[in-house]
C-alpha cells in the first residue's frame, strides 16, 4: 500500500428526526450499482463537495430533511481515521481527529494559512508546498488540492468528454493542469522554474540540469541492480512474453476455481432449502400428532360416559314398580298431576349404544390417520438425517478440496502477477536509462535547446512511456478490441490507442478509455511510490459503452465483465469506487475483496442512498 494519500471510509447525511443516509467503503474495488434516480451520482457530488468543491450537491426532494454531510477518511501512512463534516449549504469544515478537539477548516486554499482543507489533504497526499506553473512565461503558484480533484473524482459528464482527462476544458487552467499531471508522473514540481532567465545564468542552469540527469542515471542503474535481473532488453522482453502467458494461464485457472466454488455453493443452497422444507413439515406433523392424541382422549372420555348411561338404563329397566316417592300411592292410584312422560330406559340404552359405536368408528379413523402421520414423520426424519449428511459432505468437499484449490489458484495468480510486474518494471527502468543517457548527450551538445525544453512543460519519454504501459495493461485486461499499442500525444496531452486518438472514438469508448487513463495514473503513482490522492471515484464508465455509437459497432460487450474482474484483482490495496447502472458479475458479491452495494430503486432490498423515511 502507498504511504501517500488516503481512502474513503464512510459518507453519511444526517438530520433531525430522520434516519441517516450512509454508505461505507473498503480498500480495493467498491461498486455501487442500481437503476437511475437511486442516488449514485449524488454520492459522487457529496464526495467532491466534502473534498473542497465549491458547488453544493444537487437539491433533490429526498434530501430536504438532511442538513449535514460527513466524510470519514483514513490516512494510508498510519491508518488514522479523520472525520470531516460540513453543512449541505456550504461553508467551513469541521475536523475531528482521535484524541483532539474539534477544529474549523476554511474551504478555500490559501498558501499562507494552515487552517484550510486543502492544506490538510495536500499534507496527507504528500504534495504540500509543491509549485506548479500557471502560464507559459514560467510564473508559478502553490498547488491546491482542487488542482488534483478531477484526476480522482470523475463525473458522468467528464467521463465521456472529448478532451484529455488531464484537462478540465477551462483554457485559463490548462497550463496548471498540464503541470499537475507532469508532477504526478515525475514527482517533481515546478519550483525550479524561473519566470525569466538572464543569459549569464543559462550555462550554469544547463550544467545543473546535466548534473540532475546524471544523478537520475545513477539512481536508475542502482534500481536495476537491486532488481537482480538481466540487464539485456531483448532477454527481458522474451521473459515478459513468458510471464504474460503464465499470467493468462493462472487467470484461467483462477476463473475455473471460482466457477467450481459457485457450483458447489449452488448445490449447498439447494440441499439447505430441502432440509428447511423437511424440518418445517416435521414440525407440522409433530403438532398434528399432539392434537390427535388429545382428540383420542376426548373420544375415549365420551365413550366411557355413554357406557355409564347405558348401564344406568339397564338397571332402571330391571327395577320393580314401587310406591310414588312423592305421594306414597301405588302406581294404579297415582295422582295424575304427579305423572309425566318418561323415556323408556331400553330406548335410552339403544341410543347410547349407537352413539358409542359411532365414536368407536371415529376412533378407528383417527388411529388410521395417526398411523399415517407417524409413518410420514418417520420417513421425513430418515430423509432429514440423509440430507444433513449430504450437507455435511458438501461442506467437507468444499473445505478439503475446493477451498485449497481456490487458495492455490489465487496464490499462483498473484505470484505470476508479481513476476510479470517485476519484469515490466525492469524493462521500464532499462528504457528509462537509455533515455536518460541520450538526454545527457543532448543537453551537453545543445545546452540552450535543453534549457528551453525544461521549462516547456512537456513530459519526458521516460515518464509517459511507463504511464502508457499501465494504460495498455488495463485495456488488455478488459479485452479491449483491436488493441496493439498505447502511446502518448504531447499535442493532445492524451493517449493514442492503436494509432488512433482516444478522443476520436464515440462517447462509449471515450468513457471506458477515460477510466483506463484514470486507473492507470493511480497504479503508476502507487507502484513507483509517487504522491497521489490514493483513490478514484468514477461515475458510469460502462453505461454508454453498452449502447455504442455508430462507429463503435465492432466493439465487443464482454469488456464489462472483464472490467470488473480485473479491477477486483489488480487493485487490492488501492481504492476504486465505481458508480454504475450496469451490475458486476454475480460471483463478485461473494468475493471478500469486493464491496458491492446494490440499489434496487424499489421497496425490495436497499432502494437507494437515501432511506425511505415515510
Amino acid at each position: 500500500m502507498s504511504k501517500f494519500g488516503f481512502h474513503l471510509v464512510r459518507l453519511a447525511l444526517t438530520g433531525s428526526d430522520v434516519e441517516d443516509a450512509e454508505v461505507r467503503f473498503t480498500n480495493g474495488l467498491n461498486v455501487i450499482t442500481g437503476p437511475s434516480d437511486t442516488g449514485k451520482t449524488f454520492i459522487l457530488q457529496c464526495i467532491d463537495f466534502m473534498l473542497g468543491a465549491s458547488v453544493t450537491p444537487e437539491e433533490v426532494p429526498e434530501v430536504a430533511k438532511y442538513d449535514t454531510v460527513i466524510l470519514d477518511i483514513k490516512k494510508n501512512s498510519d491508518s488514522e481515521v479523520i472525520s470531516l463534516s460540513r453543512s449541505l449549504q456550504g461553508g467551513e469544515f469541521r475536523l475531528l481527529r482521535p484524541g483532539q478537539d474539534e477544529l474549523s477548516l476554511r474551504p478555500k486554499h490559501d498558501p499562507k494559512r494552515e487552517d484550510t482543507l486543502s492544506h490538510l489533504l495536500l499534507e496527507i497526499t504528500g504534495l504540500l508546498g509543491k509549485e506548479v506553473r500557471k502560464n507559459q512565461h514560467g510564473v508559478t503558484r502553490q498547488l491546491s488540492f482542487r488542482d488534483l480533484a478531477h484526476l480522482s473524482i470523475v463525473s458522468e459528464e467528464e467521463v465521456i468528454r472529448s478532451t484529455s482527462p488531464v484537462l478540465t476544458g477551462q483554457v485559463v487552467n490548462a497550463t496548471v493542469e498540464k503541470s499537475v499531471f507532469r508532477l504526478l508522473l515525475s514527482g517533481n514540481d515546478d519550483s525550479a522554474v524561473v519566470a525569466s532567465e538572464e543569459p549569464k545564468l543559462s550555462r550554469a542552469r544547463t550544467e545543473a540540469k546535466v548534473e540532475v540527469v546524471q544523478e537520475l542515471v545513477e539512481q536508475t542503474r542502482e534500481q536495476i541492480e537491486k532488481l537482480e535481473t538481466v540487464s539485456d532488453l531483448s532477454s527481458l522482453q522474451n521473459q515478459l512474453a513468458q510471464s504474460e502467458a503464465a499470467y493468462d494461464e493462472a487467470l484461467i485457472e483462477l476463473s475455473s476455481a471460482q466457477e467450481s466454488v459457485s457450483d458447489i455453493e449452488q448445490r449447498r443452497r439447494g440441499i439447505w432449502e430441502q432440509l428447511r422444507a423437511d424440518e418445517s413439515r416435521l414440525d407440522v406433523l409433530t403438532g398434528l400428532a399432539e392434537r390427535f392424541a388429545l382428540l383420542r382422549q376426548q373420544y375415549l372420555s365420551d365413550l366411557r360416559r355413554l357406557e355409564a348411561i347405558a348401564e344406568t338404563g339397564k338397571l332402571l329397566a330391571e327395577m320393580t314398580i314401587e310406591r310414588c316417592p312423592i305421594c306414597g300411592a301405588l302406581a294404579e292410584h297415582h295422582d295424575t298431576e304427579h305423572q309425566e312422560e318418561q323415556t323408556d330406559p331400553v330406548v335410552v340404552a339403544e341410543a347410547t349404544a349407537a352413539e358409542a359405536n359411532r365414536i368407536r368408528s371415529l376412533i378407528d379413523d383417527l388411529d388410521s390417520t395417526r398411523n399415517e402421520v407417524s409413518r410420514e414423520g418417520s420417513e421425513l426424519e430418515a430423509r432429514r438425517r440423509d440430507v444433513r449428511g449430504e450437507l455435511a459432505a458438501v461442506g467437507q468437499e468444499f473445505q478439503e478440496t475446493l477451498k485449497p484449490r481456490m487458495k492455490e489458484a489465487l496464490s499462483h495468480f498473484r505470484r505470476n502477477q508479481e513476476e510479470r510486474e517485476g519484469v515490466r518494471q525492469a524493462i521500464s527502468l532499462i528504457e528509462r536509462l537509455v533515455e536518460l543517457e541520450e538526454l545527457v548527450e543532448e543537453v551537453e551538445a545543445k545546452p540552450k535547446t535543453v534549457s528551453s525544453n525544461l521549462q516547456s512543460g512537456e513530459i519526458r519519454a521516460s515518464e509517459y512511456e511507463g504511464f502508457c504501459a499501465e494504460v495498455e495493461v488495463r485495456l488488455r485486461a478488459w479485452n479491449f478490441p483491436g488493441l496493439t499499442r498505447v502511446t502518448f500525444s504531447e499535442s493532445d496531452w492524451d493517449v493514442v490507442i492503436s494509432g488512433r486518438r482516444r478522443t476520436s472514438h464515440g462517447k462509449g469508448v471515450r468513457a471506458v478509455t477515460h477510466a483506463a487513463f484514470t486507473f492507470a495514473l493511480l497504479r503508476y503513482c502507487v507502484t513507483r511510490e509517487l504522491p497521489h490522492p490514493g483513490f478514484v471515484v468514477i461515475d458510469s464508465p460502462l453505461v454508454v459503452y453498452r449502447e455504442p455509437d455508430a462507429d463503435e459497432g465492432e466493439f465487443s460487450h464482454d469488456v464489462q465483465a472483464s472490467f470488473f474482474r480485473d479491477l477486483a484483482v489488480a487493485f487490492g490495496d488501492e481504492q476504486l469506487i465505481v458508480l454504475e447502472n450496469e451490475s458486476p458479475p454475480q460471483d463478485l458479491d461473494d468475493s471478500p475483496d469486493v464491496n458491492v452495494i446494490r440499489f434496487t430503486g424499489t421497496s425490495s432490498g436497499r432502494g437507494g442512498f437515501i432511506p425511505s423515511n415515510d
